[in-house]
Order: structure tokens, then C-alpha cells, then sequence
């Protein structure tokens, strides 16, 4: 009797320390899982952001369809500046994969398209206004003279 309890007081050390073990695994798995839940995988993007990415997108394709519309060359070329700093956001939220996934929009044909509807409204305002399109190599890397 007397071996018999000398053999449960060194295994319950034991077991109790397997079962701190096992509690402590699970409680890090869990909390592991919570994160991954709420904070989303990489290149997942959740409702909030997801919602930023939409109205961002959105956005950036209404004012560049405002710049063909305007008649004012200066106005067009702030729309088109405009949606290019939308889309530039929105890259900067996610991925060009996760916004072609999300807003069924590619980022970079849109920026292309801001881009091109940007200089064309910049050789506008030249037009309209040479005197003040800048004298430099700069005038070309900006648009300003092709």
C-alpha cells in the first residue's frame, strides 16, 4: 500500500503537467485561430476594407470619366489627377489582385486610363495656355509636351 501511494503522488506531478501542456497548446491554437479569423489570410481582404477598396475604385473611375466630359481643361486635369490619387490609395490598401477580386476592376488599366486621360487634359491647358507650360525637360516627363 504504502509503494502504491508513492506511485500515484510521481504520476500526478506528471499528469498535471501534460495537462497544463495540453490547456496551454489549445488556448495558443485557439487564440491563433481568432486572429487569423478577424484579421483575415494574406491577400484576403475583409468587409471594412473591402467596402475602402469599392468606393475608392468607384470613385477613381467616376472622376476619370468626368475629365473626358469637362470642357475645362483645367478641371479635367484635376479630375484625372484625382482618380489617379484614388487608385494610388487603393493599391496602397491591397493588392492589384485582391482589387481585380473585390471590384471586379483592374487597378492598373484604371491608372492607365487616369494617366492618359491626364495628359491629354494637360496639352489642353497648353494649348489654351502655353505660357504657362513649363521650359524644361520636365514639360516631357510630365506630359506637358509630347
Amino acid at each position: 500500500m504504502l509503494g502504491s501511494k508513492k506511485q500515484r503522488n510521481g504520476t500526478a506531478p506528471v499528469m498535471h503537467c501534460l495537462t497544463s501542456a495540453i490547456l496551454v497548446l489549445g488556448a495558443v491554437l485557439l487564440i491563433s485561430l481568432m486572429s487569423i479569423w478577424t484579421v483575415g489570410s494574406p491577400g484576403h481582404v475583409h468587409g471594412t476594407t473591402a467596402h475602402r477598396l469599392q468606393t475608392l475604385v468607384s470613385e477613381a473611375a467616376r472622376y476619370c470619366v468626368q475629365a473626358d466630359q469637362d470642357t475645362n481643361p483645367l478641371i479635367a486635369t484635376l479630375n484625372a489627377t484625382t482618380g489617379k490619387a484614388l487608385v494610388t490609395a487603393a493599391r496602397t490598401l491591397a493588392s492589384d489582385n485582391d482589387i481585380r477580386r473585390v471590384c471586379k476592376v483592374q487597378a492598373s488599366e484604371l491608372m492607365q486610363s487616369c494617366q492618359t486621360k491626364q495628359q491629354n487634359a494637360m496639352q489642353h491647358v497648353m494649348m489654351k495656355c502655353p505660357e504657362i507650360a513649363p521650359d524644361s525637360d520636365v514639360s516631357i516627363s510630365t506630359g506637358w509636351l509630347l
